[in-house]
């Protein structure tokens, strides 16, 4: 008697068991259905971020472009006589020009002057 009650529960037991992955198995395609879901929602959330990203590098390269271009103009030529009493001083004389905030070799007699940055 004792051996039938064993077998009856182990068979029991096998057939909770097998209700049990059959009722899993029912939940798998759910599951992978909004695990696909939440993968495209992160795609498409990853890809916006991405694109504000590039956006915005481009906005700030777009102003940087436009800060050089203004700064670019800013910084003219100055004449190297007039701002070394022309040709009193040495040839080569290295000063700094207050604005382009730059050393610059000044030449001032081969060619009229002229800037040389450093």
């Amino acid at each position: 008697m004792r051996i039938f009650a064993l077998v009856t529960l182990m068979i029991f037991g096998v057939s909770a068991k097998t209700e049990e992955i059959s009722r899993l198995e029912d939940k798998l395609p759910k599951l992978e259905n909004k695990f696909e879901t939440l993968i495209k929602q992160l795609e498409r959330k990853l890809k916006d971020k991405i694109n504000t990203v590039l956006q915005r590098g481009i906005e700030d390269m777009t102003a940087i472009r436009e800060q050089m271009n203004a700064l670019q103009s800013d910084v003219q030529p100055v004449v190297c006589q007039r701002d070394m009493a022309f040709s009193k001083l040495p040839r080569y004389v290295i000063t700094t020009v207050k604005t382009i905030h730059r050393e610059v070799l000044g030449e001032t007699q081969t060619d009229h002057g002229g800037w040389i940055v450093i």
